[in-house]
């Protein structure tokens, strides 16, 4: 199967040439497309992200820790893919999960409010995104019954 990335579908053959919105929206793209493996073939992109990042060169970005952010995975996550070593950690990590899951059921592990808070808002960003885009007035709807849904539970608190 012969794989062209869409940047390179779209005429151009280096992602210096992306523009830092075009950018970061590939990115996204290829995160939100991690069961297809893309992201192992789009290492270039990654990698200007960092460049671009480093040099101050997209605007209100200051550190990987926000780009990423933007992108929607974890720093450690898009430093594998630039090290061209996340290729290899989803077997190990399949392993090593499979492993877990059959020798003990023991807890996970508590994570912080903010924490939660930051995983949900990314969450909800990501696939509101669309619904935003093409429809308005129910993008709107669904935002007011969530701001409801948690003034309630901050509320009973």
């Amino acid at each position: 199967m012969n794989f062209s990335p869409p940047w390179r579908a779209a005429g151009r053959e280096d992602p210096a040439e992306l523009s830092n919105d075009e950018l970061l929206g590939h990115c996204r793209a290829v995160c939100e497309d991690i069961l297809r493996r893309r992201w192992i073939d789009e290492r270039p992109l990654f990698v200007e992200v960092f460049r671009r990042v480093e040099n101050h060169l997209i605007p209100n970005v200051r550190t990987k820790a926000e780009a990423c952010r933007l992108i929607g995975c974890s720093v450690r996550w898009a430093e594998m893919i630039v090290a061209g070593t996340a290729r290899d950690s989803n077997k190990h990590k399949a392993k090593k999960t499979r492993k877990e899951c059959e020798v003990s059921s023991g807890a996970l592990a508590a994570i912080s409010d903010e924490a939660l808070i930051s995983d949900i808002l990314r969450y909800a960003d990501r696939r509101l995104r669309l619904l935003m885009t093409e429809y308005w007035s129910r993008y709107r709807t669904v935002c007011e019954l969530l701001e409801n849904f948690f003034r309630g539970l901050s509320e009973a608190k």
